[in-house]
């Protein structure tokens, strides 16, 4: 059998105590990676490491508390000798609300962890993964189409991408790759609970089928660890979101590029790590 491109690899991904994250976690492990697996509900995080066995690491941390996403890094490294990838793909998905009634202490908790969560996520890695690596942000396909009664939610999609667009630009030249996740309806116990209940359950029954059929988590998962395999700019489930998504983005992709290619640009983004980082030749 040859060797899985996964194998050896250590992959950090937060959320990981069920859905996405843990189904992603459960196919890396079986192509040989270690998973260190982060999430904030205790109970469930370790009975979902049990069930994978010793390639999961449970760290219990919050995102949204710098200090406690910053620990988990480093017991990550301690533990398993450096980081290779990270999947920033803790979320949240709010009671479905019409955008001009959202209420600011809603608005701030679901930025704190769809948002801020990203981003506490990505400054604690990004020392760790200094001699190439690669980082995929979990978004969605409400970056791309927006969901009546989900403006919030929608709105902490199109910020996580607009800032992983502006990270892909400014780590390129570090040799850090950065991907977005666009996942369609992913059959999962919060998806299934928000989408189900009683004001959008009409709307959501009227929509062409395409739109409404949920992707089974392990689909997900799969096109997750594929993305990760090829360090993708890009992952899509089900495959049709790369239509609105080429449609959308597609013809910033050049520009974008011209931008890495500008010398002034390296010059902006160098900087100091502010942890140190590890050695590869120490790395298992």
């Amino acid at each position: 059998m040859p060797r899985s491109a996964l194998d050896g690899l250590t992959v950090l991904i937060t959320g990981a105590a069920d859905g996405i994250g843990a189904a992603t976690a459960r196919q890396l492990i079986a192509q040989g990676a270690r998973v260190a697996l982060v999430d904030r509900d205790a109970h469930r995080l370790h009975v979902t490491a049990a069930d994978l066995g010793q390639a999961a690491l449970p760290i219990v941390a919050d995102v949204t508390d710098v200090a406690s996403i910053q620990e988990a890094l480093a017991q990550t490294v301690q533990t398993f000798g450096g980081i290779h990838a990270v999947i920033a793909n803790a979320g949240i998905m709010p009671t479905p609300t019409l955008a001009h009634q959202i209420q600011a202490a809603d608005a701030e908790k679901v930025m704190a962890v769809n948002v801020l969560g990203v981003m506490n996520t990505v400054s604690a890695s990004v020392p760790y993964l200094l001699d190439g690596g690669y980082i995929l942000v979990t978004a969605s396909l409400a970056a791309l189409i927006p969901v009546p009664a989900g403006g919030l939610y929608t709105a902490s999609k199109h910020a996580v991408y607009g800032y992983a667009r502006t990270l892909r630009m400014e780590l390129a030249h570090l040799g850090i790759n950065v991907g977005t996740a666009f996942l369609g309806t992913v059959v999962t116990s919060m998806s299934q609970g928000v989408l189900g209940s009683a004001p959008t359950k009409p709307y959501w029954d009227s929509l062409p089928r395409f739109l409404k059929v949920g992707i089974p988590v392990d689909s997900a998962a799969r096109a997750m660890v594929r993305g990760i395999g090829r360090r993708s700019t890009w992952v899509a489930a089900p495959s049709w979101v790369y239509l609105p998504l080429l449609l959308t983005y597609g013809w910033s992709r050049p520009l974008e590029r011209v931008a890495v290619r500008n010398s002034a640009l390296r010059t902006l983004t160098q900087w100091t790590p502010a942890v140190a980082v590890v050695d590869p030749a120490e790395r298992g």
